[in-house]
């Protein structure tokens, strides 16, 4: 249907001027990412995950909307999440798709496809997101408390502002960063410390 496919690029390409990635002046489109962004995959990626959630809209809602739920989420298809998250977002199975892709791009999820029905399932896995972060922002060797460590990351990375509470002494933090820290314990990227004195345990 070429009018759907306008309205498609005419919403992509909205989306990339309200995020100041594009200019549009007398129909000329110019890209305004410096050079150095666009050197490489992961570097454009960086630049892009730093500013996209500077924006509120359909993507960043559904983005953190996601990140905080329990790892039951993981267990609905693309079919089923477009109407789960309707308190947060109203989307429909095409835009979840189109998000399920973006989702790996910036190491926030991994998706899945069922065998037999073919359905796409995201899980939760945002360490490929976390290892970034860890690399850009922490020195080897170095030894961080827990809550410093989210306080830079909720600071830092907009889309994880959702995933914990850092205003209560709860100490809890959502499934996906806990799962995913874990991952990074594992694959010996970092490691998890457990002090049984301290005050400060989460």
């Amino acid at each position: 249907d070429k009018d759907s496919d306008q309205k498609i690029f005419s919403k992509n390409l909205k989306f990339c001027e309200d995020c100041g990635f594009i200019s549009i002046k007398s129909q000329v489109c110019e890209c305004l990412i410096s050079y150095e962004y666009l050197t490489t995959y992961e570097s454009f990626i960086n630049y892009i995950s730093l500013n996209v959630f500077d924006t509120e809209n359909n993507f960043t809602k559904l983005t953190r909307w996601f990140l905080s739920q329990d790892i039951s989420v993981s267990q609905i298809a693309a079919e089923q999440l477009a109407s789960k998250c309707h308190d947060a977002v109203t989307v429909d199975q095409n835009f979840i798709r189109g998000w399920h892709w973006w989702m790996i791009a910036f190491g926030l999820a991994t998706v899945s496809s069922h065998i037999k029905s073919g359905g796409r399932y995201a899980l939760f896995d945002c360490s490929e997101a976390l290892r970034r972060f860890v690399i850009d922002n922490c020195q080897e060797n170095e030894i961080i408390k827990v809550r410093t460590f989210l306080t830079n990351l909720v600071n830092k990375k907009k889309e994880f502002k959702t995933v914990v509470d850092l205003k209560s002494n709860a100490n809890t933090i959502c499934d996906s960063v806990s799962m995913s820290l874990r991952i990074l314990h594992n694959l010996n990227i970092i490691e998890l410390l457990y002090t049984p004195d301290s005050s400060d345990i989460w």
